[in-house]
């Protein structure tokens, strides 16, 4: 549960909840200086509520291969990123940005999430002692 995070941050929500399967981003900078503008640090967080985040992807600490952050991407190419554990469902998501290559600022044009709509859906069982009671589970599982 993350309750501040110090960074500039991007929030993205929708209607349904999501699961969140890679994302991705993309700057929108020269040859010369995107290499020393690009994020280094940063998290992306999961909530519900907007008042509660859960931490999905911490980088650099979570980075594991074949991820990388590439110091020169090509210009407006989408860098994506898969390799976390699968999240739970949310609804909506933010990407604070907590470090720079270098103290500057950073252009960036594209950030992209990518997943699956999450739909609760109920499971009628009926009572064996009774034949007319019936109640409804709701199954939450991280994969359907």
């Amino acid at each position: 549960m993350v309750h501040h995070i110090g960074g500039i941050w991007l929030e993205i929500g929708g209607r349904e909840n999501m699961v969140l399967k890679k994302y991705s981003w993309s700057m929108a900078d020269s040859n010369t200086d995107r290499g020393r503008r690009r994020p280094v640090i940063w998290l992306v967080c999961g909530s519900n509520d907007r008042k509660v985040w859960t931490p999905i992807h911490n980088v650099p600490d979570q980075i594991v291969v074949p991820d990388t952050v590439s110091s020169t991407p090509n210009n407006q190419t989408d860098i994506y990123f898969t390799m976390y554990d699968e999240p739970a469902p949310y609804k909506y998501f933010r990407w604070i940005v907590r470090k720079l290559n270098t103290e500057t600022w950073f252009a960036m044009s594209t950030f992209k999430l990518y997943g699956y709509e999450y739909i609760e859906q109920p499971i009628i069982k009926v009572d064996p002692s009774d034949s007319d009671y019936r109640y409804i589970i709701y199954r939450i599982s991280q994969s359907q």
